[in-house]
């Protein structure tokens, strides 16, 4: 096992609450995206700008969630069990105004999900390598990074198992 190096440890702290603060940053870009592909969705469908078929198919979400969605803010829905289905006048050039919107809002929240599960993954690739190299304890690591210490310590295990059957 190395010896304790405080420089070490510090320089490990450091970058690990620097690719923290830069998943935090994407993380709420994740949940701005979201936000605002929700709202869009609720207002089409307020608005009866698309059907509720079309609108899933643009973006991430299912029928049964869109509706949930929908129903989450209040919409009311096109089919009311005892009455008559509510029949909207859908026109093309607003459905298909609608729909622009919402590609280009679901493709913004798919790059954010991306860019925050590669940001997550490397955060997590730092916090194993300066923990199983001993530049800081599980603790350590585990306060910089904002995960958990015994994940910290489960990473570790994994990861010296890896090299070990690497090795033979």
């Amino acid at each position: 096992m190395p010896t304790y190096d405080p420089d070490t440890e510090a320089r490990a702290v450091r970058e690990l609450k620097r690719q923290r603060a830069k998943l935090t940053t994407a993380e709420d870009a994740v949940t701005t995206t979201r936000d605002a592909l929700h709202e869009a969705i609720i207002r089409h469908l307020r608005e009866r700008s698309a059907p509720p078929g079309r609108i899933s198919d643009h973006t991430p979400y299912d029928r049964n969630h869109v509706g949930a969605i929908g129903r989450a803010a209040g919409v009311k829905p096109l089919r009311v069990k005892g009455q008559p289905a509510e029949v909207p006048d859908y026109q093309p050039d607003v459905v298909a105004a609608a729909l622009a919107e919402l590609d280009r809002l679901t493709s913004d929240h798919t790059k954010a999900l991306e860019t925050e599960g590669k940001l997550h993954a490397a955060l997590q690739a730092a916090a194993t390598k300066h923990y199983v190299d001993g530049h800081a304890s599980a603790q350590t690591v585990a306060d910089a990074s904002g995960f958990d210490r015994n994940t910290i310590m489960r990473w570790g295990r994994e990861a010296r198992k890896k090299a070990a059957a690497g090795a033979s």
